[in-house]
């Protein structure tokens, strides 16, 4: 596992009814995303599992809002770990652009492992990222938002 004490700094898992909801923030919102993607991944997996890069995934997405790519970015990246059976393994600087526009753009190629789910049990089913009083916004010259996801 990674060091926990880390990514506890990356991110913040809030207690939520019914829920689980996940606070980050970031300089970028590239950072912002890579953020959500390691607190998601440690939600599911009740940490972050250690492995080596075994398949590349390309993606390539747009939505309207920052929001919107937001919760976009997210599904997908569950889908990958519950349908496809891949954990997306964290991207270096410049792994995934965010662009801002009408609409807005997320390009990128992520390094993903197999789950192995066998020695990294499931701790968390996630069923979906929701819109729930979602909303990114910028203090002190970072991004921040609250995730909230349906479990």
């Amino acid at each position: 596992m990674m060091n926990e004490r880390i990514l506890q700094q990356e991110f913040e898992i809030l207690e939520h009814t019914a829920d689980a909801a996940l606070k980050a923030s970031g300089a970028t919102p590239e950072e912002l995303f890579s953020r959500l993607l390691k607190g998601t991944i440690y939600m599911v997996f009740n940490g972050y599992p250690e492995s080596t890069a075994e398949q590349k995934k390309f993606l390539h997405l747009t939505a309207p809002s920052l929001e919107d790519l937001l919760i976009d970015f997210l599904n997908e990246v569950l889908y990958w770990i519950y349908y496809e059976k891949l954990v997306p393994i964290h991207t270096e600087e410049g792994g995934f652009q965010v662009r801002e526009g009408e609409p807005w753009r997320l390009e990128g190629e992520f390094s993903c492992s197999r789950a192995d789910f066998q020695r990294h049990p499931l701790q968390m089913d996630i069923k979906a990222a929701t819109y729930h009083n979602l909303r990114v916004t910028e203090r002190d010259g970072q991004l921040e938002t609250t995730v909230v996801f349906d479990i």
